[in-house]
Order: structure tokens, then C-alpha cells, then sequence
């Protein structure tokens, strides 16, 4: 029996060491990686909206960073991660009814989000922010034993990402998307004011380095829109109103007409010829302003 123990704990203290030399070896690789930016001028960010509606190959030196399902407070901490190593003069931020539901509350602690979302934040985020959420902690501890300890990875920016559309159409799931983003388990979804906080803070970011933010509504199908819950109605239009009257620039493209069926890849996204029009429409909107 002796001889036993003595075994099991030779191998216990050799399997930690192992995940304590894997565990540096990543953290190393972390502090050591420098994100493929080439300091562009012009850096979008924020969820699939953008990601789908704005294709940099229309605009000089931009970069799409925007991820689906991507909540403002990831995209605090991704732009603040960035801010170390790239400076940009312009940010465009998705701004849209979806981004100020609490369906954005829930993504660190409920499926399909938690894992990804943890996945793609673990070594970004700040931890005293993400205690303002409900967390899934064992998730959260998956993750870090999966992404750190268990083998040496040379990818660990999860976070990044790039403009991908295709020329699919699809304007017949409205209920689908709108049951996404406006309920959870059947039951009606409200405000996020967390939401609204962040994105308050990415402002505030902008404001600090010197980066001229303009805030982005990309077009959504009437079928979606119309259907979209009063209350986050209500309340996008005065967040909207008190934005412009703080001195930012929102253009809101939700409700534009010009953008036909042919145009989405689905009720809430534009495809590759929704996102040539609206990056062409949203340059020249900006080269007027300025």
C-alpha cells in the first residue's frame, strides 16, 4: 500500500507539473503575441451586424474586426487589448436594437453563447466587469484548464476576426431571429443596461485616444423590424437621441427602403451585394461629413 501512494503522488505532482509548465508556456505565448492589425486607420467593431454589412475592400485601410453574437462588453475589452499595440483614427461600432437587449446579459452563463464567448475572451477580460454578469464558472474554469493548461497553443487570439459574407438570400426567418434576440426560455426580454454601459465605455475610449467614433445601424428587414419589442423601440430611440446629442454621429440605416430582398441574407443581415451598397453608401455619407 505504501509503495502505491508513493506512486500516485509521483504521478499526481508530475501531471501538475506538467500542467504548470504547459501553463507558463501559453501565458509566454499570450504576453508574446502581437495582433495582425498593421495599425489601420479605420477599425470596425461590434456583432454580425457589422461584420456582414461593412466590407473593408471598399474602404482604405480598415480592418473588420466584428464578431457574431458579440456583446459590448467584449467589444470593451477586445478594443482596449488592441488600443496597446494599434492606433486608429476612426472606429465604427455597431449600434443596433439587438445590442442593447439582455439577451447580451446572458452569454457568459447560458447556451449556445457561454462557451464561445468564454472562449474567446478568457485572457482578455476583466474579471471585476465580468462579475457585473451572471457567469458560468464552470465553464469559465473549462475554458482556462482547456486553453492554458492542457497543451502549448500558438493561437490564443479568438477574439479577432474579418468581413465574411456570401450572396445567400434568405427573408423568411424574422421569427427565428426575433425570438433569438428578444426572448429567452419564452419569456419577453427588456433593456440592458449593462449593454448601454459598455457601450458608454467604448465611447469613452474613443474619447481618451483621440478616435472619432461613428455609430452604425446597418438595414434590417421590415419583417424584423416591425416585430421588434416596443420597449427596446422606445428605449434605442432615446439612447440614439441623447448619442447625437452628446456630439456622435449615428447613422441609422435600419428602416432604409432602398435595401429590397435581394439585397439580405437574411432578416437581419445584408449579403455580399447588401454589404458592397452599404459600404459604398456609408463612405460617401462620411466623405460628405467630413
Amino acid at each position: 500500500m505504501g509503495t502505491f501512494l508513493r506512486n500516485f503522488v509521483n504521478f499526481c505532482l508530475l501531471v501538475m507539473l506538467y500542467f504548470g509548465i504547459v501553463s507558463a508556456i501559453n501565458i509566454s505565448i499570450i504576453n508574446q503575441t502581437e495582433l495582425d492589425l498593421k495599425n489601420p486607420t479605420t477599425l470596425i467593431i461590434g456583432d454580425s451586424h457589422p461584420k456582414k454589412a461593412i466590407d473593408t475592400k471598399y474602404l482604405s485601410n480598415a480592418k473588420n474586426i466584428a464578431q457574431s453574437n458579440e456583446p459590448y462588453i467584449l467589444t470593451y475589452w477586445k478594443l482596449k487589448k488592441i488600443l496597446e499595440t494599434a492606433q486608429p483614427d476612426t472606429i465604427i461600432i455597431g449600434f443596433a436594437h439587438q445590442n442593447i437587449s439582455t439577451y447580451n446579459d446572458l452569454k457568459f452563463s447560458e447556451k449556445p453563447w457561454v462557451t464561445e464567448m468564454l472562449k474567446r475572451s478568457y485572457h482578455i477580460m476583466n474579471l471585476d466587469d465580468l462579475m457585473e454578469l451572471k457567469v458560468n464558472y464552470h465553464a469559465l474554469f473549462k475554458i482556462l484548464f482547456k486553453q492554458i493548461a492542457l497543451q502549448p497553443r500558438k493561437n490564443h487570439t479568438f477574439f479577432m476576426s474579418k468581413f465574411s459574407n456570401n450572396n445567400h438570400i434568405d427573408v423568411s426567418d424574422a421569427h427565428l431571429v426575433l425570438s433569438t434576440h428578444y426572448f429567452f426560455k419564452e419569456k419577453a426580454l427588456t433593456v440592458s443596461n449593462h449593454s448601454i454601459e459598455y457601450l458608454n465605455k467604448i465611447l469613452e475610449i474613443c474619447r481618451k485616444n483621440n478616435i472619432f467614433p461613428i455609430l452604425v445601424t446597418t438595414p434590417v428587414h421590415s419583417t424584423y423590424f416591425n416585430k421588434i419589442p416596443h420597449v427596446i423601440k422606445e428605449r434605442f430611440i432615446k439612447e440614439k437621441k441623447k448619442l447625437e446629442e452628446n456630439g456622435f454621429m449615428v447613422i441609422d440605416k435600419s428602416t432604409d427602403e432602398s435595401y429590397l430582398d435581394k439585397f439580405y441574407l437574411n432578416t437581419d443581415h445584408l449579403n455580399l451585394n447588401g454589404a458592397e451598397k452599404f459600404t459604398k453608401d456609408l463612405k460617401e455619407q462620411l466623405r460628405k461629413h467630413r
